[in-house]
């Protein structure tokens, strides 16, 4: 190539005319872009004699009109040769303008497929779609043999796989973090990058060379001044380079896509607020409809996660009066722990509870509005991913903390974490409902004293029972138990001991009896029990191992160990047999009373008295 050659080459690849720059024996130098859009890509090699690309005659005029063939038609074609020379005066080249039918049809097509590109672009709103038409649409326009277009996130400061076609180099497909590639120069200055050789760049990716990548255009996604991804598109030989009206076309279809993005993202983010609401209604819903407080939890962990993901829910209840946080609820490897307790000290839900402060974790570093975490965490609660943890309150008053968790690093952002608060206000509330229900359920069923059933709750079970016996013809038994010489020892020791006492029987009792067994206190020193599927002889073997756990040893109070014992009577309804609660009460009483005669701490059956 000659100096003036090299002098205009730049110059008429950039031109907007139809132009090819000849060197001084008629063969390719450059082409003009629209000439390239126009003509077979495989004839514009450099070196070519233009009248092979033309298809003329070797000793045809470069002037004038002349008849060009394209495909299956004919077209008129008229050459206008510009002779150029040297700094000396010497012939040494031609630019060869071409004006035509078929030039002006190929201008006319890249103008119409860039408006095609334009208008696909900015009617999509599904992101994915939008990726794979944007490198298509590209690769179509520009004449290349592959694209890619990674999104840039830029949370974690890495590019994410989107769509690639034409090439399968695995990197492409895979995260790309800063210092692999070229492309992160342009994801800092927002310029485009260009090459024609990618051989010869230092930072050339091997798999890209591998493929044989030839040339590379880069161009910047942008929106708003922020960088959202890069579009690349690459020929895998040296036949056509790209140029920079190239770079043009490709920098206002980023413009585009990055217009079509953005409204795309805000599209979904306007959709997933909307399904947000909906999850959180439905959510309220769901808790209100809890039966009690496990089937609260698990409404409540099934509403987290269908907002965040969530591999470990962790749902604590502070207790005012012990101080402690109570683990009602912990969801870890997919396995329902047991419920345990754990003083308030320095832990992560501890801090929650103490400071009503909501807080988000990532990749193990703390992420708060307000300030930073000090205190060390649990192991239960150590974050090897992401967390998000909330305080559960009403009103003013905490009555405890949720946490949620992710095994992999940076799944939360900040909108994540204002839903699960949104979720955490709801939640509280229904749980404290459930607390105060449970409470006053506790008040009307349970005899404060001894935990265990009280008069009126034990009858209300005791007859539904009696009543399921008697439809099915099942046997059931009653066990009558009193304290012996139960008014000595409060003489003796007094009330208070005597209460102790009583807690003692009824706590011994109750863990000796079966789940299945109504276990209450009738009154005063003397309680019932009413033994399902059970006869009078196996009615009368549990009685009489009550009898035997009571008296084994003394019971330990604050005046010291109290000896105790207790008398039992046993009646029973067998198979066929039918009665009232009232009668069943009268047989174990009678029972109780030959128990007692027969000089206490004895156990006695309904026929026996």
């Amino acid at each position: 190539m000659t100096g003036s050659a090299q002098i205009w080459a730049p110059i008429v690849a950039q031109l907007s005319e139809a132009a090819l720059l000849l060197d001084a024996e008629d063969c390719l130098v450059t082409a003009s872009s629209v000439i390239q859009t126009a003509l077979e890509p495989d004839s514009m090699l450099p070196g070519n004699p233009v009248r092979q690309i033309l298809g003329l005659p070797a000793q045809a005029p470069l002037s004038g009109t002349t008849t060009f063939s394209f495909g299956d038609c004919d077209c008129e074609l008229t050459l206008q040769p510009v002779p150029l020379y040297d700094a000396q005066g010497a012939f040494s080249g031609t630019l060869l303008i071409l004006k035509g039918w078929l030039i002006e049809q190929a201008v006319y097509a890249r103008e119409h497929n860039l408006r095609e590109v334009a208008l696909i672009i900015s009617s999509a709103l599904d992101i994915d779609q939008i990726l794979e038409q944007v490198v298509q649409l590209s690769i179509d326009l520009l004449k290349a043999d592959a694209g890619s277009m990674p999104m840039y996130d830029r949370q974690r400061d890495r590019l994410l796989p989107s769509y690639v076609f034409g090439i399968t180099a695995p990197i492409l497909k895979q995260p790309v973090y800063r210092g692999t590639g070229i492309i992160w120069q342009m994801i800092d200055t927002g310029r485009s990058f260009l090459t024609n050789n990618y051989s010869a760049e230092p930072r050339a990716i091997p798999e890209l060379l591998a493929q044989g990548v030839w040339s590379v255009l880069a161009v910047p996604i942008m929106a708003s001044n922020q960088i959202m991804g890069t579009l690349n598109l690459y020929r895998i030989s040296n036949k056509t380079p790209f140029n920079e009206r190239d770079i043009e076309l490709l920098e206002i279809i980023s413009r585009q896509a990055g217009v079509a993005l953005q409204n795309a993202r805000r599209y979904h983010a306007v959709v997933r607020e909307s399904e947000r609401r909906a999850l959180l209604y439905k959510a309220s819903l769901s808790f209100g409809a809890a039966s009690d407080l496990e089937h609260l939890y698990g409404a409540i962990h099934e509403a987290i996660t269908e907002l965040v993901a969530c591999d470990i829910c962790t749902i604590v209840r502070f207790d005012q009066a012990t101080r402690e946080l109570e683990y009602v609820y912990l969801i870890y490897q997919e396995q329902r722990k047991p419920v345990f307790r754990q003083a308030l000290d320095q832990s992560l839900l501890s801090y929650i509870v103490q400071t009503g402060m909501a807080l988000r974790i990532t990749s193990n570093a703390v992420m708060t509005e307000q300030v930073p975490l000090t205190e060390p965490m649990t192991v239960v609660e150590h974050p090897s991913g992401s967390l998000l943890a909330v305080a559960l309150q009403v009103g003013e008053t905490t009555i405890g903390a949720l946490s949620i968790r992710s095994r992999e690093p940076n799944m939360y952002d900040a909108s994540d974490l204002t839903t699960i608060e949104t979720l955490a206000a709801t939640a509280a509330i229904a749980m404290q409902k459930a607390y105060l229900f449970n409470q006053v359920q506790a008040l009307a069923t349970i005899d404060e004293l001894t935990g265990i059933a009280n008069r009126r709750y034990f009858f209300e079970q005791a007859r539904y029972e009696l009543e399921r016996a008697m439809r099915y013809k099942r046997p059931v038994s009653l066990l009558m138990l009193d304290a012996d010489y139960f008014k000595q020892i409060n003489d003796t020791y007094g009330h208070s001991i005597g209460d102790e006492v009583l807690q003692q029987i009824a706590a011994r009792c109750k863990a000796d009896l079966r789940e299945v067994d109504i276990f209450g206190r009738y009154g005063g020193e003397e309680f019932l029990v009413l033994m399902p599927e059970t006869d009078l002889a196996h009615a009368g073997i549990a009685g009489d191992r009550l009898r035997q756990v009571i008296a084994s040893q003394p019971i330990l109070t604050e005046a010291g160990p109290v000896p105790t014992s207790i008398s039992v009577g046993v009646a029973s309804f067998d198979i066929g047999n039918t009665g009232t609660i009232e009668l069943l009460l009268d047989q174990a009483d009678k029972a109780l009373y030959e128990a007692k005669n027969a000089g206490r701490n004895q156990t006695y059956y309904y026929r026996d008295a």
